[in-house]
């Protein structure tokens, strides 16, 4: 098979994908929350899905380890899972119709997390990335994707397990899917400097206020993480890249729990195992694009996943997903923005963001002040929206009025006087 035609065959497949979703608007998230034992040791998954089991609920296992790793029987009809770390507890919502829904399913959800936290001596502890964990530290969950992806790559991305971000989701068509992609992903400069939530890791203050995303930047793959060399010019240029990035796992069979590595191109496995059908292409590149950790990028569901912002403290819940969701809504305002600066300025503006947050300056140009227009970008939005949505930007308008109100900064304020103990005391739920 030809390059282009593999790249015909992929671009028909995304926009299949992007064509089959839920009504356009709704709203899914992905929570992650880091688990801290109260004397401030690494938490455990799994003594908390041992709890649910103990209290009769059904739990699932991992097919290659044999090991629980999620509440089969949801709460709420919301799953209760985990994620790359052995203390990290993920909560997948599914599309709501609004910010208010997420915040109420959310409250519920962690309520029981919460319970199990108590019978395990754990606390949920609401930040970006772990403030305490040497590497020497690092636990994975253990799952065989995980040991496979390990295998595959290198002892840096042992470094993620320890990260928690709030990912936010919107459906969208696929002929407006990469105009909207681009002009989120332009700003995600401004809007790290908002949410920024990772200054303190291994024990001291880092040099980067959004450490969680900086982690990223230590994988020596430069076209896998953050912003793209270039903006994507269309849903086909979108396809060449897919083939152009290394692929890590794959599902030999539809239905197939296990995965297996590989090593390689996309687009070498797609002619290595002679793939020429749709339906096989789109199995296998919904395994793919979920190791592509662009700061946005488009999700095999079909939506636009917002995935650059890290956890925030409980007195932020739903503030991260209201900002996202505004910027989606209104994207073309975003894009207007995005076109009346260069992409390299961007990209300057991610890159800046990660290291100072709310204290970026790019081409001596304080980035709060596009962050300001960014925030009114998505009020208009949420106010397009007519759900009384933009309540929760109250928080992250503070946080540009008064810099050291910015929750990265807090936390290094107070490790310093107290440190890790004084991190849970002010940022676990």
């Amino acid at each position: 098979m030809k390059t282009d035609y593999l790249t015909e065959m992929v671009t028909e497949a995304l926009i299949q994908i992007f064509s089959q979703h839920e009504p356009l608007g709704l709203v899914g998230t992905e929570e992650e929350y880091l688990l801290i034992k109260e004397n401030g040791a690494l938490g455990s998954t799994e003594e908390v899905f041992d709890f649910f089991e103990s209290q009769g609920l059904e739990v699932e296992t991992d097919p290659d380890t044999d090991v629980v790793v999620a509440v089969k029987e949801d709460f709420y009809s919301i799953p209760i899972g985990s994620d790359a770390g052995a203390n990290t507890i993920e909560i997948n919502l599914p599309p709501c119709e609004s910010i208010h829904d997420i915040e109420t399913h959310l409250k519920r959800v962690l309520g029981k997390v919460q319970d199990a936290c108590l019978a395990t001596n754990q606390k949920i502890l609401g930040l970006g990335i772990m403030p305490n964990v040497l590497p020497e530290q690092i636990k994975w969950q253990k799952k065989g994707r995980y040991k496979k992806i390990r295998e595959v790559l290198f002892p840096e991305i042992d470094i993620i397990t320890t990260t928690a971000s709030s990912q936010t989701h919107m459906v969208f068509e696929a002929k407006n899917m990469i105009r909207a992609l681009n002009a989120i992903m332009a700003v995600s400069g401004p809007v790290i400097s908002i949410t920024a939530n990772s200054k303190v890791q291994q024990n001291k203050i880092s040099e980067y206020a959004c450490s969680r995303e900086h982690v990223y930047h230590t994988f020596k793959m430069s076209q896998r993480v953050g912003m793209p060399k270039n903006p994507f010019f269309d849903i086909k240029d979108f396809a060449r890249y897919c083939l152009e990035q290394g692929m890590f796992l794959y599902k030999e069979k539809e239905g197939d729990l296990s995965f297996k590595k590989y090593r390689g191109t996309f687009g070498s496995f797609l002619k290595d195992t002679g793939t020429k059908d749709i339906q096989t292409i789109k199995r296998h590149l919904k395994v793919h694009m979920g190791t592509l950790w662009l700061c946005v990028r488009p999700n095999p569901q079909g939506t636009i996943e917002s995935r650059m912002c890290c956890q925030q403290p409980p007195w932020a819940q739903g503030a991260v997903h209201a900002l996202n969701i505004g910027l989606m809504h209104n994207w073309q305002e975003v894009e207007s923005l995005a076109r009346s600066k260069p992409w390299d300025f961007w990209k300057k503006a991610y890159m800046q963001a990660i290291k100072d947050g709310p204290f970026a300056c790019v081409e001596k140009i304080p980035l709060s002040d596009i962050s300001w227009q960014v925030l009114e970008i998505s009020e208009k939005g949420l106010q397009k929206r007519n759900k009384n949505e933009e309540v929760y930007l109250k928080d992250f308008k503070e946080r540009l009025e008064n810099p050291k109100k910015s929750p990265a900064f807090l936390a290094e304020k107070i490790f310093n006087k107290k440190s890790t103990a004084g991190l849970m005391e002010r940022f676990c739920y």
